[in-house]
């Protein structure tokens, strides 16, 4: 079995699934082989968690144990079987070796449920999250007001639909628990965004914003980002974006590709037709810890 992606979003492929990534978005390859009724021989590159699904056919059905040869290390593993029978391994890699069991879940993990880009929030069930309250500045408050009325207009007149709109003071625990929330507004203006800023990977006020080591000026930047909520971490909350090629995606279905990675700082004096170009501070994908 051979099996090679870029992205937890297309995590398997027969018997084979890849848990982790060491680095998103570089190729990571699998070569799985049975070697004999119990025993299997894999080669991986860029890969830090693994899930092996092997056909009952292939194997000896009174085995309960199997070694696998991974890389430059061979695990034995007890074998656990799924509701067909059929056995399920679980590798991962801990300081570059490799041992038996699931990757650890302790904090926030790209995974194939939540992995990123930006525009991976509008793939699934959303909802646009507007603020009530005032901004920390006026440049910031015009800039939101613009950029979700544009958001909205796009997603109407590229999808053929109307993207599901709440006040921040109107979100339920029901809303929560079933949409990624794109966040709009700053948390002064946004109550969500206020409510979990402490876990975000930023500081943000009204005199400072801090993000990725540097420092901006809050009334010329801005930051846009997807992460995990924090309330709810198979879900997104993304800040400040609708899709990212709103402004190419009407010409061609073949410019509907991400223009984002999974964070930017945005400078709200550039306008939109020039802000890829000459509007983006700084920008990148988080690794494979969200951070």
């Amino acid at each position: 079995m051979r099996f090679a992606t870029h992205t937890l979003a297309y995590p398997r492929s027969h018997w084979v699934q890849v848990d982790g990534l060491d680095r998103h978005w570089n190729r990571a390859t699998v070569d799985a082989e049975i070697l004999e009724p119990s025993a299997l021989k894999v080669s991986t590159h860029n890969v830090s968690g693994l899930t092996l699904r092997v056909p009952m056919s292939r194997l000896d059905p009174t085995i309960d144990s199997m070694r696998v040869h991974v890389d430059e290390d061979a695990v034995d593993i007890p074998i656990f079987r799924v509701t067909d029978g059929s056995p399920q391994i679980s590798l991962h890699k801990r300081r570059g070796h490799w041992k038996r069991g699931a990757l650890a879940t302790s904090g926030p993990r790209k995974n194939s449920v939540v992995h990123g880009p930006i525009d991976d929030a509008f793939t699934r069930r959303f909802l646009m999250v507007r603020p009530t309250g005032p901004a920390m500045n006026d440049t910031l408050g015009r800039w939101v007001e613009a950029e979700m009325y544009h958001a909205l207009e796009e997603w109407r007149a590229q999808f053929r639909g109307e993207a599901r709109v709440r006040d921040d003071v109107e979100l339920t625990e029901a809303d929560i628990r079933t949409h990624d929330l794109i966040l709009w507004g700053d948390p002064e203006s946004n109550r969500m965004l206020r409510r979990i800023l402490g876990k975000l990977p930023l500081r943000w006020t009204s005199s400072q914003l801090r993000f990725q080591g540097e420092r901006y000026l809050p009334d010329e930047h801005l930051p846009v980002l997807i992460y995990p909520n924090p309330l709810n971490p198979d879900r997104y909350i993304v800040l400040n974006s609708g899709f990212t090629f709103s402004e190419f995606g009407h010409q061609s279905n073949s410019l509907q590709t991400p223009k984002l990675p999974d964070w930017a700082v945005v400078n709200m004096t550039v306008p939109r037709p020039d802000r890829l170009r000459n509007g983006i501070a700084a920008a990148g994908f988080f690794d494979e810890r969200w951070r």
